[in-house]
Formats: structure tokens, C-alpha cells, sequence
């Protein structure tokens, strides 16, 4: 396993291993996914200073895709890792592996731009 993959130890010994990072792609996807059918016309940007309202569930519905392309293996299982996590009956699993994913994403958004 490289050092540019987080182990996420989860209840009664099991585990999840996540990406540490986030390439452009995953940038941009979440970008779409966040501001995908809103609009808003250049006055309103300006006047808004660059502030947009987003539904809540376009943030689930993108936290889930980023949980989707980070996560590499959940529970022994790296073919289809996502699909054994939303087939889980552990909603803590979901729940710490989400926090994770966020967190590096977080970290992502604050790196110095070069």
C-alpha cells in the first residue's frame, strides 16, 4: 500500500483504505455536481460577491460521488469497494468513511495554489 492511501480503521476490525488525495478530475466533478442546473446571471454573481445557495441534496449527491472515486477498498473487498459500503447494514462505516473523504478534500481545497 503507498503512503497516498489513508487506512480508515472502523468497528470490530475492519477497514477501509481511501485515496489521499484528489486529482482535477475529482476536483471538477464536484464543481459540476454542486453547481450543475443552477443559475444565476452576471449581476446577481457580482451583487452576490461570488456566493451561490446550494441544495443540500446536490452536497449529498456529490459527497457520495467523491466517496465513490476515493474509496479503494471496504472490507477486504477493492473491486467494487463502493457498492459493498452502500450494501453495508453499518451506517458508522458510512458515516467515518464520509468524514475521511471530506477531510482530504478539505485539505485539498486549502493547498497554496502555485
Amino acid at each position: 500500500m503507498s503512503n497516498r492511501e489513508v487506512t480508515i480503521e472502523l468497528n470490530d476490525g475492519r477497514s477501509a483504505v481511501i485515496r489521499g488525495f484528489i486529482r482535477n478530475r475529482d476536483r471538477s466533478m464536484y464543481r459540476r455536481l454542486m453547481l450543475e442546473g443552477q443559475t444565476m446571471s452576471t449581476k446577481e454573481m457580482e451583487a452576490s460577491d461570488g456566493e451561490v445557495d446550494v441544495d443540500l441534496s446536490r452536497v449529498m449527491g456529490a459527497s457520495d460521488k467523491l466517496i465513490e472515486k476515493l474509496l479503494l477498498e471496504y472490507c477486504g473487498n477493492r473491486e467494487q469497494p463502493f457498492e459493498a459500503l452502500m450494501d453495508s447494514e453499518f451506517g458508522d462505516d458510512y458515516e467515518t468513511i464520509s468524514n475521511k473523504v471530506m477531510e482530504v478534500f478539505g485539505k485539498e481545497r486549502e493547498l497554496p495554489k502555485e
